[in-house]
């Protein structure tokens, strides 16, 4: 399952290490039967960085309903909320 390719989309908010393992792991994905993607923008962004060697992906929405995120009014500018580790 992958959550984010944010490593690869936004460098800049990742250690150079970071960057290049998940280039790695990347490379790896492009391996698996069926690769599971938290949202369709995630997604889109893997199979923009695995290209040709993208393998089957699914969409599987994690807690909430599409059709609920649909009814919510846009919220400008667009932000995100990432929680993990703190890299060295």
């Amino acid at each position: 399952m992958i959550h984010d390719t944010i490593p690869l989309d936004h460098p800049q908010f990742a250690s150079k290490a970071s960057v290049a393992g998940f280039s790695q792991k990347l490379a790896t994905f492009a391996e698996a039967n069926l690769l599971v993607c938290n949202s369709h923008h995630t997604k889109d962004r893997a199979r923009h960085w695995l290209g040709q060697h993208s393998p089957p992906m699914l969409v599987a929405l994690l807690g909430i309903e599409s059709r609920s995120m649909a009814a919510r009014a846009p919220v400008w500018p667009p932000r995100f909320l990432t929680i993990g580790t703190i890299e060295p």
